[in-house]
């Protein structure tokens, strides 16, 4: 709802800036001043776009980079300034020539602006000194993005191209440009496609494009909705000038001027098209098929259409869609002379059903008012027509249908801004649903609203998930969704109203249900020590009958052992979890609990604790290395001088061949390692007819200076034949004193030999 809303607002946001060129804020706020850059054909002085005598190189792919990240935090203007910018599959010198791209370009709220500096001057185009080659076919600009204007760019060339211009995204504006003396593009000089929305033409030129009947002068396909052309001039085309091909839906095409001269390639095509081209067989689909269907909410007014007063070949049929190919999975598209002629005759309402329910056409969402049509053996008209190709059956009927008399041709808008707005406020006006919306997240009891009909209700009935939940002869007005009293997740919500003719209206809405959410950025961190669960919870307290809370240990991504940490009658607020308690590691944190009304849930984090840093001492030996010397492998803080690395009779000491030891019983030697908070320690050490206690003794210390015995715990691991033993030595550091220095020393027997350190510190 809110990107939507967003994409929206931005839409109204280009469209002030195109009539206007300013946009329209309130008193207390300002307009964000862009960055203004500058590029050229060339780069000049500095080359970093910062003014037009330092403009950039319009290739610089860093330069653009820069650009993008700007618009991150704030929206910019590139002033192209005026030049030749040429393209060509060929390098120039150390220079690629090649289509200048802008992929995930902008931001939803900090616009890009494109644009010529002056009016006129700023031209791309192919190069004209190469021979015109398809082989050097070549695009002369590609956007992929948001929020993005373009602006007094003029596009021309001969040389072969496939579109001369694409863009695709949401919210893009190009006006004041200029599509001219494009000879040889084979599909388009521009269009959209996917999932593009509110993509904008409007105050363009366009003139003698195409290379055969593939090229339009816009091409917009495969599913882009919200697509405006608006007052442009076409001119010539050897293709469809207009294309809304498979579910581009939305569209309007308002006061714009459409001329044939009938002098150009094959001469008179149609000017705005609905195409389809369904090469698939739905009983034998291949292994991607594509099957077309039509848009069906289409707004073509106020334009003039102008063929020529001659009798030159070609298409004269202003507005058409056309089906080509085999019938899609739910449509019945091809006709048979009977189904032409029901067509042609039957009652409206009749041919508008029919047309719903065999083409998936609205025709009372068609819209073709307030044209004027000019030249001979032209009429003021929408048509149909379809026939079988790619080896599909025919049905027996291969021609054109009138079917303007079931589209609305009266006036329904009177100016740019109302056409504009029209798909917005007619999409608004078939939603009868005043509270929820569609999509809305439902947390707190929420009254369900009926917008008030404009016609004579006689009976309405509301249903939830398909039963129920309402029904009278007039609007509800004490029905209320309680989230207490429904299952968390989506909820099918529909409304259906009968006028006093028995017209029916309806309306379905999916409607999201939480009783608890957590805060995901609280868990992105590890955890550690005492820490609050971010967990909210949208019921009150009295909502709940209970609510057991658990932790399950993750061991190599699998759920293992489940602890209960709580259980009560209701959420605690706030709960905190002790993850001292918890070894570290993967868990989920799962709330369970039923509602007063005994709808049961569970809501599940996985989260990661992480109390603990360890330290391991495997007492390796030092390195010599001729390249760099003495390298010391124990991992010791401070030791004394006397120590002694032992490797020999691995056998004896349980195959440990890295071990350390005192050459002479006389002295004392210690080994000291730091690790901040420590908490616990274990040694792994081997010993023959010695006195552990006697000869070895424990310290930690904060400062290296004052001393804190320690006790520890003694365990025979393992004996031998020989008399060794294999000793682990464990211990704790007291919790209540921050310790991070350990001394392990040792004196009076050279029978004890320490073969492994392992020390524990807690973090904070």
């Amino acid at each position: 709802m809110q990107t939507k809303t967003l994409y929206v607002f931005t839409l109204m946001m280009l469209l002030c800036l195109a009539f206007t060129g300013s946009f329209p804020l309130h008193a207390a706020e300002s307009a964000p001043e862009p960055v203004t850059l500058y590029a050229a054909p060339n780069a000049s002085g500095k080359g970093d776009g910062s003014s037009m005598e330092n403009a950039a190189y319009f290739r610089d792919a860093r330069f653009w980079q820069s650009v993008n990240a700007t618009l991150q935090t704030e929206p910019v203007t590139v002033n192209l300034l005026p030049g030749q910018y040429v393209f060509s599959k060929l390098p120039k010198g150390l220079q690629t020539r090649e289509t200048l791209r802008f992929t995930d370009f902008g931001h939803p709220e900090h616009q890009f602006v494109l644009q010529g500096l002056h009016k006129e001057g700023t031209i791309f185009t192919s190069d004209p000194e190469e021979p015109i080659d398809e082989s050097l076919s070549i695009e002369l600009l590609r956007f992929s993005g948001t929020n993005a204007v373009f602006r007094n760019l003029h596009f021309t060339g001969e040389q072969h191209m496939g579109y001369t211009t694409h863009f695709t995204g949401k919210n893009i504006l190009i006006e004041d440009c200029s599509f001219t003396e494009l000879l040889n593009t084979y599909y388009g000089s521009s269009g959209t496609a996917y999932e593009s929305e509110y993509v904008i033409w409007r105050n363009n030129y366009f003139k003698r494009v195409g290379l055969d009947g593939h090229a339009h002068m816009l091409y917009n396909a495969y599913g882009p909705k919200h697509v405006y052309v608006i007052g442009n001039h076409f001119e010539d085309c050897s293709g469809e000038y207009v294309r809304f091909r498979d579910q581009t839906d939305y569209a309007v095409v308002y006061g714009n001027t459409f001329i044939s001269t009938g002098t150009y390639k094959d001469g008179n095509r149609a000017f705005v098209s609905v195409p389809l081209f369904n090469d698939d067989n739905p009983a034998n689909p291949g292994p991607n098929p594509r099957f077309e269907y039509f848009g069906t909410h289409m707004l073509v007014a106020a334009n003039k259409f102008i063929y020529p007063d001659d009798n030159s070949p070609g298409d004269r049929r202003v507005f058409r869609f056309l089906q080509s190919g085999w019938d899609p999975p739910g449509r019945n598209l091809l006709l048979s002379p009977e189904e032409a002629y029901m067509l042609q005759t039957a009652p409206i309402e009749q041919r508008r059903s029919f047309m719903l329910k065999n083409f998936g056409i609205y025709a009372d969402r068609i819209f073709f008012a307030d044209n004027i049509v000019q030249g001979r053996n032209v009429t003021n008209s929408v048509w149909y027509f379809s026939y079988p190709s790619y080896s599909a059956p025919g049905r027996g009927w291969r021609d054109h249908i009138d079917i303007t008399p079931t589209v609305i041709t009266t006036t329904v808008v009177r100016s740019e801004e109302e056409a504009i707005a029209f798909w917005p406020a007619f999409i608004e006006s078939l939603r009868y649903f005043a509270t929820p919306r569609a999509d809305d997240v439902i947390t707190r009891p929420l009254q369900v609203q009926i917008k008030t009909p404009q016609f004579e209700l006689k009976s309405i009935e509301i249903a939830l998930d398909g039963e129920v939940i309402y029904s009278g002869a007039a609007l509800p007005t004490d029905l209320t969704l309680v989230p207490a009293q429904l299952t968390a997740g989506e909820h099918l919500l529909a409304v259906t109203q009968l006028d006093t003719s028995g017209k029916e209206y309806k309306e379905e809405i999916a409607v999201r249900v939480e009783h608890m959410t957590s805060d995901d950025a609280s868990w992105s961190r590890r955890i550690r020590g005492l820490t609050p669960v971010p967990i909210i919870s949208h019921l009150t307290a009295d909502e709940y009958r209970s609510v057991i809370i658990e932790m399950t240990q993750i061991v190599g991504g699998d759920r293992t052992e489940t602890q209960q940490i709580y259980s009560g009658v209701t959420l605690p607020e706030p709960f905190e979890l002790d993850s001292i308690k918890f070894v570290d590691g993967a868990y989920d944190l799962d709330v369970h609990y039923t509602t007063k009304y005994g709808i049961t849930g569970t809501i599940s984090e996985r989260l990661v604790l992480d109390n603990w840093e360890v330290l391991e001492d495997d007492i390796l030996a030092p390195n010599l290395s001729s390249w760099f010397g003495f390298s010391d492998k124990l991992l010791t803080a401070d030791r004394s001088s006397g120590w002694e690395f032992v490797g020999t009779t691995p056998e004896l000491f349980f195959n440990d061949d890295d071990r350390i030891k005192l050459p002479s019983a006389d002295a004392e030697e210690y080994l000291t390692w730091k690790l901040a908070n420590l908490r616990s320690f274990a040694f792994t050490i081997y010993v023959r007819d010695s006195d552990i206690r006697q000869a070895l003794t424990l310290s930690a210390s904060t400062d290296g200076e004052e001393w804190l015995p320690l006790t520890y715990n003694i365990t025979v691991q393992e004996q031998n034949a020989a008399g060794w033993q294999k000793v682990l030595l464990e211990g704790n550091v007291p919790a209540d004193q921050e310790l991070e220095l350990l001394k392990f020393s040792l004196k009076g027997s050279t029978l004890i030999e320490l073969g492994y350190a392992y020390l524990m510190g807690q973090l904070l």
